[in-house]
């Protein structure tokens, strides 16, 4: 029995760590970043290679603040508010990270961190895994 409640609570574990963001959650939290977009990021963007532990080529389409495209491997949705850039990172429908940016040369460079599995300034996230997450602009 007490072999049976164990499996139980790690399967239980386990899947509460594969579910990961919702979307709701992040698109709740996108729209509470509501100031005027000071840059425009549409064009490619460089954020390091993939294989040397970046996290590749972006390609974004800017609309007022409204940000989307991909990143990598991952499909990006964001907004620019201010000289801040947050992002929400996905791929297959499943949000995996949220970032935080922010604007350096003229807005030819963003940089700052993505959080694993949590809003990126919600009280969660010190509890998350980060990692670092610099773009530059591609001329």
């Amino acid at each position: 029995m007490k072999k049976v409640t164990l499996c139980l609570i790690v399967l239980l574990f386990l899947l509460s760590c594969a579910a990961g963001l919702a979307k709701k959650d992040t698109d709740a939290w996108l729209a509470t970043k509501t100031s005027t977009s000071e840059f425009n990021l549409t064009g490619k963007w460089d954020a390091g290679g993939a294989f040397e532990g970046g996290w590749g080529d972006g390609n974004f389409t800017q609309e007022g603040n409204k940000l989307s495209g991909t990143l990598g491997m991952y499909d990006v949705e964001g907004i620019v508010s201010g000289s801040e850039v947050y992002l929400v990172i996905s791929s297959g429908g499943r949000v995996y990270y949220t970032a935080k940016l922010n604007a350096s040369e003229g807005g030819k460079k963003f940089s700052g961190k993505a959080c694993e599995g949590a809003v990126i300034d919600a009280a969660n996230a010190g509890d998350a895994r980060s990692y670092e997450l610099i773009m530059k602009k591609v001329d």
